[in-house]
């Protein structure tokens, strides 16, 4: 009687434990990606759709699939991001600890629209977008340690790595195409910081803008200064020409 009850506990646990990762691994993956696109849409203040997310907390993966973040208001490109597949590995142990470790994270192959107009460009107010709304981060020689929110887990960010980033920068009537072979930053956090989320993407934003503002620099294609001096140039020239035309209408 005691091995039939002691098998029938032992068939129920199985049972749960399939259970319960098939519905981590799979089900699970439509709550995330609703969540993913609102707080990413959030921290950025632009829309960001994602066509399919898959996580499995066992194995510490986390795989986004077509995610585009679409640019801000005023330009012309419908995305400023494209991205095929993000890859995520991550430290499923670290989830019940004080700081998330991520392992590594890779994006292969995205496509990236930076886009110039007289004021600013995309990538930047983007940039601008998220530093409203994130805490300032401490100076690692005026706080050695930073508490994340009370109700926040820290992150930890010991790898990125962007392979073969293809850049296509727009200013005025001038285009330019690049390809960046790799990005790599390390250990975002991992030192006497404690850093949110929103930091830690911060950071690794204000990277890759660095990055790709020297590419174009170096870039013999495009010249930002006298194209922008250009297009200075002529929007004084359409305003003059509309107020002669209006000015000959009221008299």
């Amino acid at each position: 009687m005691i091995k039939r009850i002691f098998g029938f506990i032992s068939i129920i646990v199985v049972l749960s434990l399939i259970t319960g990762f098939l519905v981590v691994t799979y089900d699970i993956g439509g709550i995330v990606k609703s969540t993913f696109e609102k707080k990413a849409s959030e921290f950025l203040k632009v829309d960001v759709n994602v066509r399919e997310i898959k996580l499995d907390i066992f194995k510490g993966t986390f795989i986004a699939s077509d995610v585009n973040i679409n640019n801000p208001h005023g330009y012309t490109s419908p995305h400023f991001v494209e991205i095929r597949q993000l890859y995520t590995k991550f430290n499923p142990l670290s989830l019940f600890s004080e700081n998330i470790t991520i392992n590594k994270v890779t994006i292969e192959s995205p496509k990236m629209t930076i886009e110039f107009n007289l004021k600013n460009n995309n990538f930047n107010q983007i940039i601008k977008n998220l530093k409203v709304q994130t805490p300032e981060i401490p100076e690692r020689n005026k706080d050695k340690l930073y508490k994340a929110k009370a109700d926040r887990k820290a992150v930890i960010l010991e790898h990125l790595e962007i392979k073969n980033l293809y850049l296509h920068t727009l200013a005025g009537v001038v285009e330019a195409n690049l390809t960046l072979n790799s990005i790599h930053l390390k250990n975002i956090g991992k030192d006497n910081n404690k850093l949110l989320f929103e930091q830690v993407l911060l950071i690794v934003l204000e990277q890759i803008y660095k990055d790709a503002l020297k590419a174009n620099i170096k870039s013999p294609s495009i010249n930002f200064d006298k194209t922008l001096n250009n297009l200075r140039g002529s929007l004084k020239d359409s305003v003059k020409s509309t107020e002669g035309k209006l000015r000959s209408l009221l008299q």
